[in-house]
């Protein structure tokens, strides 16, 4: 049966330094010895989580995507990450997945987080959209969206639900128990990355990347160090978890 191999890239994020994150990032690129179908970053991984895009936007835009383009095309794989841009005169928390030949599909964060006040310098997507690498169907989220299992709903039989994100140390028991609750209910893989270290706000992340089976077991996960997580997906484990546990037949 057809596996997905996948790289969760769990880094500390330079705040609003463009340049010193892709060329981080470059040196953990580098590091990649594994043969993988897709490498996912944290939100906003050329920036950090910044309310400044009149500043930042444009070249977050510009620099972020094509190194993402030719990263995709270096390791022949799709590269995973959103980065702040400017669209018809607003701006959006965008969400792409790059191919190595450069083309891509993108997600706008949805929910904006009220708290960090988001929503005053975002504009909030309106779709959700499904990515298939090698027959996977994937639907991308970002960060907050994990707290919304409507938003979340397994509605287009998709086999991997993903999350990109910034998620805070303080409240990283909830996104560990949220990640959980998304791959029962939904009967899905989840792959989850988020970043270390502290933000130019002063609030620290630890990570707590992780993978997590369709029947709730986590497979792999770390917090607190600059790492890269990998595993490796069955088509074989997830269709026998959902002829065990078929809930999707009864869900809304």
């Amino acid at each position: 049966m057809q596996t997905l191999k996948i790289a969760l890239v769990q880094t500390h994020v330079f705040w609003e330094d463009i340049e010193a994150n892709l060329a981080h990032l470059d040196a953990v690129f580098e590091t990649i010895k594994v043969d993988t179908e897709l490498i996912m970053l944290p939100e906003m991984f050329s920036t950090g989580f910044s309310m400044n895009p009149e500043k930042l936007a444009a070249d977050s835009l510009k620099k972020g995507l094509q190194w993402m383009q030719n990263k995709a095309k270096e390791h022949l794989c799709v590269v995973a990450g959103s980065l702040m841009v400017e669209d018809r005169g607003q701006y959006f928390n965008r969400l792409f997945y790059v191919f190595p030949h450069g083309n891509y599909l993108f997600y706008d964060k949805k929910h904006l987080f009220s708290m960090g006040n988001e929503q005053s310098h975002y504009h909030s997507g309106e779709n959700s959209i499904i990515v298939e690498i090698k027959g996977w169907k994937i639907k991308p989220l970002t960060c907050y969206d994990v707290r919304f299992p409507t938003w979340c709903r397994n509605t287009e039989d998709y086999d991997l639900l993903t999350f990109h994100a910034s998620f805070p140390e303080k409240r990283i028991a909830h996104w560990d128990i949220l990640l959980q609750a998304r791959a029962l209910e939904n009967l899905s893989y989840v792959a989850a990355v988020n970043r270390i270290g502290n933000d130019g706000n002063g609030i620290a992340h630890n990570g707590s990347s992780q993978v997590i089976a369709p029947d709730g077991n986590v497979l792999v996960s770390n917090k607190g160090e600059d790492t890269i997580l990998y595993a490796s997906l069955s088509k074989e484990v997830l269709e026998d978890t959902r002829h065990r546990f078929p809930f999707l037949q009864d869900r809304d």
